[in-house]
């Protein structure tokens, strides 16, 4: 690969399409791409799905019990 392919491929660089942190097909690695949709804070872009504080951000508060409800209302939203 070149320095610019690998540059891409670790950053999520793409050249279009509606998700984000997109990796490209590879053709001659065989190489099928990723494309995600979701971010640090919730699945992104979805209409009717919450938009939870960033881990960082809660990590930033060294509040435990904080913690455990994010995770909590997290899983409860995803699995409904």
């Amino acid at each position: 690969m070149t320095i610019e392919g690998k540059v891409d491929f670790v950053t999520g660089n793409s050249t279009g399409g509606e998700c984000t942190g997109n990796i490209d097909p590879i053709e001659r690695i065989s190489f099928r791409g990723i494309y995600y949709l979701d971010s640090p804070t919730t699945i992104g872009r979805n209409e009717l799905v919450s938009v939870f504080p960033a881990g960082i951000t809660v990590a930033a508060s060294w509040d435990r019990s904080l913690m455990y409800e994010r995770g909590r209302a997290l899983g409860a939203e995803f699995r409904a």
